[in-house]
């Protein structure tokens, strides 16, 4: 992302185990796993456990000038390389704030990507474990078949609020592969 710092990326001792720790104050970035090269179908379940120990005070995904996220897993169906102008798609599932249950909505950079929050400010501090379908959520987003899953990827974002993000995440599993420890 350009002008901006990527967050602090590290292998860190919990008291659950290791786990990968993002951190950063007014930072954005991602790190992702290319699986072009694999064979993953979209409906292979995806599952993940994390937590955040700080979030972006002010953060609201349902805000463009407010739309920070200590910690985020996605998911890219299709051509990576081309997700704002051509084929790929992803599905960004984020830690909120005090957004509703169920709240999702395209990013306000393009259709092809879509935010749908999993958690919440109440969340904070506590190891939560997930599980999704990432086929499935596809259909219901975009109405059709999804192509397969090329890519898997992390982000934090606060870039908007300026405010400080700490999130841990543990176990990021897609099918029976493990991405991650």
């Amino acid at each position: 992302m350009s002008g901006f710092a990527l967050p602090d990326v590290t292998m860190v001792e919990t008291d659950t185990g290791r786990a990968l720790r993002l951190a950063g104050t007014r930072r954005a970035g991602w790190v992702h796993r290319d699986l072009r090269n694999a064979q993953h179908p979209a409906d292979d379940p995806l599952r993940w456990s994390w937590r955040v120990t700080e979030a972006p005070t002010g953060s609201d995904l349902a805000t463009k000038a407010a739309d920070d996220s200590p910690i985020r897993v996605y998911v890219i169906f299709g051509n990576p390389r081309f997700i704002l102008s051509g084929s790929g798609r992803v599905l960004v599932y984020s830690f909120g704030n005090n957004e509703p249950d169920g709240y999702h909505r395209p990013s306000y950079s393009t259709g092809r990507i879509h935010v749908i929050k999993v958690d919440g400010a109440s969340m904070r501090g506590l190891w939560r474990d997930h599980e999704v379908d990432p086929g499935a959520d596809y259909r219901k987003i975009w109405n059709r078949n999804p192509p397969p899953i090329t890519g898997i990827g992390l982000m934090q974002d606060t870039d908007q609020t300026g405010a400080r993000a700490v999130a841990e995440v543990r176990h990021l599993t897609l099918g029976g592969g493990k991405l991650s420890n």
